[in-house]
């Protein structure tokens, strides 16, 4: 093929089009590259290409309506991965840390929970920096139940206990049987008023039926929670998933 060869500084090709000799290509050959002199030097159909600086790890690409720009994802109703943890040999306990004022609500998500104890139900209990609350009057809560042997269901509560029941539940640890949920804990830093939490479980019982349960509890004096923990009723959590989500609202 054809070839132009130029050499020394001020070499210069002026031309109004340039077009590949076969088919519709031009390559620059590895190892060169095309530079403009300003801003406005390369366009492509019309519009000015502009180079865009990566930013941070993790920021997106934003419009300016005429140009591009790295920024930091919206603030406003994120959900931001705090923690992750897999069971994979028994445990009494799985203890979540680290809540602070950053976000005003926490989703916490159990999932492929097995039991290592037959009908062992879900419980959970909510701390500050001096750790765990066990007193017999901390907490209060309320849940609904209903199986597919009884969709009318059934409502307990307690107003004055040592623990928050996450459900009526009867798991079982039969093959097959397990349980998973969510709850969210809403503003848990904020000394103005006690901590509520409200969430969902859904097992399949020691009498093989599908059972789905919404509760909420509540911190009975308003203290600056920093941690929750999850548990059983009876038995240790043999195996499952844990993963905490901050949501910031603004």
């Amino acid at each position: 093929m054809p070839q132009l060869d130029f050499s020394g500084a001020d070499s210069k090709i002026s031309a109004d089009k340039i077009q590949g000799q076969s088919g519709t290509t031009v390559t620059v050959p590895t190892g060169h590259k095309i530079a403009g002199t300003d801003a406005n030097s390369i366009t492509i159909n019309g519009v000015n290409a502009v180079a865009v600086a990566h930013g941070t790890s993790g920021n997106v690409l934003t419009s300016t309506g005429s140009a591009w720009a790295s920024s930091t994802p919206a603030g406003g109703g994120a959900w931001t991965l705090i923690e992750s943890t897999s069971i994979t040999s028994a445990v009494a306990l799985v203890d979540i840390t680290g809540l602070t004022s950053t976000y005003d609500t926490y989703a916490c998500i159990f999932a492929d929970i097995k039991v290592a104890t037959d009908g062992a139900g879900p419980r959970l209990r909510l701390g500050d920096a001096s750790g765990i609350d066990t007193g017999g009057s901390d907490y209060s809560w309320i849940d609904f139940d209903q199986t597919s042997s009884n969709a009318s269901g059934g409502t307990n509560a307690n107003a004055s206990t040592d623990e928050i029941r996450a459900g009526d539940v009867d798991c079982g640890n039969a093959s097959g049987e397990g349980m998973g949920g969510m709850f969210f804990i809403y503003n848990p830093t904020d000394t103005t008023i006690q901590t509520i939490l409200s969430g969902t479980t859904v097992a399949i019982t020691n009498s093989g039926l599908l059972q789905v349960l919404r509760f909420a509890g509540r911190r009975t004096s308003a203290i600056a929670i920093d941690r929750v923990r999850f548990y059983l009723n009876t038995g240790n959590i043999a195996s499952g998933r844990f993963t905490v989500w901050g949501i910031a609202h603004a």
